[in-house]
């Protein structure tokens, strides 16, 4: 298998996930504030596991077009920062998700700009790394 090289480590995958959810969200009032297209939205109702309104944005990269979505996606959030804040600061659940397939014991690592511009998002973010089947 063709693997993703980054900075001494070894990556298959990278998804960097954006998130909002709540009860009276309104999907394109969110696309319109951050300019940005959602991967997915659902208005509330629509879901069959949630009551829930949702609007996701999915960066990713993949090995075989050696593409780091991680410093494009925090630069482009950071520059959406402030709408990011305000939106969660009215209620809305938000929160990022940086999910990554890795092989032979390899671990996620963001450099201090990443972390510091993460940092300045003020959402919840998780972190998972997978290891393939």
């Amino acid at each position: 298998m063709t693997e993703f090289t980054y900075p001494e480590i070894s990556w298959e995958v990278i998804t960097l996930t954006l998130r909002f959810e709540h009860s009276a969200l309104v999907p394109e009032a969110i696309s319109e504030v951050l300019n940005l297209t959602p991967t997915r939205i659902t208005h509330p109702g629509e879901s069959a596991f949630s009551g829930d309104g949702f609007w996701i944005k999915e960066f990713s990269g993949v090995p075989n077009r050696k593409v780091n979505p991680i410093p494009a996606t925090i630069d482009a959030l950071y520059a959406r920062r402030e709408a990011i804040q305000r939106i969660a600061r009215s209620g809305v659940e938000t929160r990022l998700s940086i999910a990554s397939t890795i092989s032979n014991g390899e671990t996620l690592v963001l450099n201090e700009d990443e972390i510091q511009k993460l940092a300045e998002l003020e959402i919840p973010i998780t972190l998972a790394c997978h290891a393939p089947n």
